[in-house]
């Protein structure tokens, strides 16, 4: 699902570009930033999952003070990938915010076919990216057993 989340960013950024090469960019502030962050966006997701640890802990689980030693997931350090997991999470309920006003502003739609062929991937982008980046990775238990080569 990583790997699919990837590729739908890449694409939308690719969209991004394609459109602004073809039609020119946009003239207003608010169509600007709109544009801004339809390129920046899925980049930064994409560093974002790949960065992501796969880790038994929950996201944003930090260090307490004076914690057991029988418990060792809260001993561990902060991990730095959860702070970028969960803007990349934010921004992207952003985005998805920001493409349905996109969405909503611009009915009736432009005659011609493109329009809604890159709202689909521009509406679903956000929402699978926040699916993968704050979903849990398995623990070992979960994964089930591992096959082992034979020698």
């Amino acid at each position: 699902m990583k790997t699919l989340t990837v590729l739908c960013n890449i694409v939308l950024f690719g969209l991004t570009c394609l459109i602004v090469a073809t039609e020119g960019l946009p003239k207003q502030a608010g169509n600007i930033a709109f544009t801004l962050l339809m390129m920046l966006i899925p980049v930064f997701t994409v560093f974002a999952i790949v960065r992501k640890r796969t880790s038994s802990r929950p996201p944003g689980l930090h260090v307490k003070k004076g914690a057991s030693e029988a418990d060792p997931i809260t001993d561990l350090p902060p991990d730095r990938s959860t702070v970028t997991v969960w803007l990349a999470g934010a921004c992207n309920v952003l985005l998805l915010g920001l493409v349905c006003w996109a969405l909503v502003a611009q009915y009736p739609y432009p005659e011609k076919e493109g329009a809604v062929i890159s709202a689909v991937p521009a509406a679903l982008t956000p929402i699978l990216s926040v699916i993968v980046l704050y979903r849990r990775a398995p623990s070992d238990s979960q994964r089930g057993p591992q096959i082992q080569a034979r020698t």
